[in-house]
């Protein structure tokens, strides 16, 4: 299983942490850092959660979960395997978009793992993008 793609929004930096002096004091710089570092999760948390760019394949943004354009074949309720790249069997799912009226269900849940789920649609030759939580 390959790596998934990190998304160019949403996510937060690593956080280059503070050297302990010498003489064990905290200063302001070190006060300054510490509050960049709070300030930056504040200001993707109040109201700037994301679920990703929405790109396939990729992570969707701040959740645990996988991006997936899938189009389903020309015969209605088919059972269809769907791949995914989440390592885990998702519990979840998010038709995000449609290209038509129809619904998608799930087909087999026992059957889902750590790369596949099977699913259903309503109608013929429906594309959609998933997101997988």
């Amino acid at each position: 299983m390959r790596p998934r793609k990190l998304p160019k929004e949403g996510m937060l930096g690593a956080f280059e942490g503070l050297e302990a002096r010498e003489d064990g004091k905290f200063t302001k710089s070190m006060a300054y850092s510490i509050k960049q570092a709070f300030d930056a999760i504040r200001d993707k948390v109040n109201g700037y959660l994301s679920f990703g760019d929405g790109v396939q394949g990729s992570w969707s943004g701040n959740f645990d979960g996988y991006v997936k354009d899938f189009k389903f074949p020309s015969a209605p309720d088919t059972e269809v395997v769907v791949l995914h790249e989440l390592g885990r069997a998702p519990r979840f799912i998010w038709v995000a978009l449609q290209d038509r009226a129809g619904s998608v269900y799930v087909s087999n849940y026992a059957g889902w793992g750590p790369q596949r789920i099977f699913l259903k649609s309503s109608v013929a030759d429906m594309e959609v993008t998933l997101v997988l939580f």
